[in-house]
């Protein structure tokens, strides 16, 4: 709780701003633009393994988010929580930031360029930091959206090359079929 009102402490407009567009930056709207950006402008191969990635990340999220029923820091006394439209659900592992770490570590380990690994290591922590900044979640939540964002996208990213070299794109519906059974349940 420290943490969190440290970081009521400072806000002002200008860091209310920055760390919202870092929340915003990991939303499905932001997250499915850069996939498609990715897909059909700069590198088909990527595009693909980034989606692969965000699926069985968020699907994984949920479970994990159902399995232990954290609830969020939102209501506690003395905090003022923002932007709790996009908090929804339980609060461990943080989606958000899990999501921001799955996409850029999946980038960073296909392009493999300093400025891709500055830009991502940047997007990765101020996601993280800006579910702090607004109040939403816990530290231990953003601790642990970032140790699956990193393991999950280097498994998701890893077999999907193993399922594409190797040509066996059975294997890629069934995990997918896999993806959407657990996400009804």
């Amino acid at each position: 709780m420290d943490i969190l009102l440290f970081f009521q402490s400072i806000r002002n407009d200008i860091l209310t701003m920055i760390f919202t567009a870092f929340t915003i930056c990991t939303e499905t709207m932001a997250v499915t633009l850069i996939a498609a950006i990715m897909y059909w402008c700069i590198d088909k191969k990527c595009g693909q393994r980034l989606l692969f990635a965000i699926t069985g990340s968020i699907t994984i999220n949920s479970g994990i988010k159902n399995f232990f029923k954290v609830p969020r820091p939102i209501g506690s006394e003395g905090l003022e929580s923002l932007r709790t439209s996009t908090a929804t659900g339980y609060s461990f592992p943080s989606g958000h930031t899990q999501t921001a770490t799955t996409v850029w570590v999946s980038i960073m380990e296909y392009f493999r360029k300093k400025w891709v690994i500055v830009l991502g290591v940047i997007m990765v922590l101020g996601a993280g930091v800006s579910r702090l900044y607004l109040g939403v979640h816990w530290p231990t939540d953003v601790l642990g959206g970032w140790i699956l964002g990193i393991v999950l996208s280097l498994i998701f990213v890893k077999l999907f090359d193993y399922i594409d070299q190797n040509k066996r794109y059975y294997i890629l519906f069934l995990i997918l079929i896999a993806f959407a059974v657990l996400c009804i349940f």
